[in-house]
């Protein structure tokens, strides 16, 4: 077994979240009141989450090494890849406090999922997928900020 680009990732994004779960554990005044679960419970449980993924995505990477999978991705559709995303997102956050966190999350997370499967198929979606994907993903974004404004009290823009 040899090293990969994929597991040196996941390696690399499992220290920079295990930092972030230092961070959490050792912020001034974690605990919240009665009512509230303070301020580094969800940066906390986050980086947690997020630790086991990358533990998943390293053993899987390991694991996949010695098969060859059906194509190469190279190195240009990998940038295509992650360019797209950081625009997507850096978008998400420029839009999100001037049409509001559900309809800025609905179509940051149509526009991901678009771009992932252009970067798999070379094509869009067709019409019923990309209207599941909308009704997926409005599902998600109401949820989310029902959790964030109401389980969490965290106001949302």
């Amino acid at each position: 077994m040899r090293l990969n680009g994929d597991s040196l990732f996941a390696a690399g994004v499992f220290a920079i979240f295990s930092f972030g779960t230092y961070q959490a554990m050792i912020m001034k005044d974690p605990k919240g009141g009665p009512a509230d679960v303070g301020a580094a419970f969800f940066p906390f449980w986050v980086c947690v989450f997020i630790q086991i993924l990358t533990v998943i995505i390293f053993i899987q990477s390991l694991r996949n090494n010695d098969k060859s999978g059906p194509y190469e991705v190279s190195a240009a559709r990998r940038f295509f890849l992650l360019t797209g995303i950081l625009l997507l997102l850096f978008g998400y956050i420029f839009v999100m406090d001037s049409i509001g966190f559900i309809i800025s999350s609905i179509l940051f997370l149509v526009s991901v999922h678009q771009l992932l499967i252009l970067f798999e198929t070379g094509k869009l979606s067709p019409l019923k997928g990309f209207a599941f994907s909308v009704l997926f993903f409005s599902s998600v974004s109401i949820l989310l900020y029902f959790m964030f404004n109401t389980v969490f009290r965290l106001a949302l823009p």
